[in-house]
């Protein structure tokens, strides 16, 4: 993310939210409490990654483990 965002001059936030907004099964929901961080999140989508690196943050975040039990507790049941 850091290296990307150098590239971009942006923050990685910024990168975080510009590659979730590339998925159409995740809408990010990001707040904030100061003018800055509010800025930022709209600055992130006014610039476009590069295929490269959506493939790269997208490698990166297949080789994680996850441990998402919680979300099994919490998320309703399908019926």
């Amino acid at each position: 993310m850091r290296e990307i965002a150098g590239n971009h001059n942006v923050t990685p936030s910024e990168v975080a939210i510009n590659w979730l907004l590339k998925d159409n099964d995740i809408i990010p929901i990001v707040g904030t409490k100061e003018l800055k961080h509010l800025e930022n999140n709209i600055h992130a989508t006014q610039w476009t990654l590069s295929e490269e690196e959506i493939s790269q943050l997208n490698s990166v975040s297949d080789d994680l483990d996850l441990n998402l039990d919680w979300f099994d507790r919490v998320r309703p049941k399908e019926e």
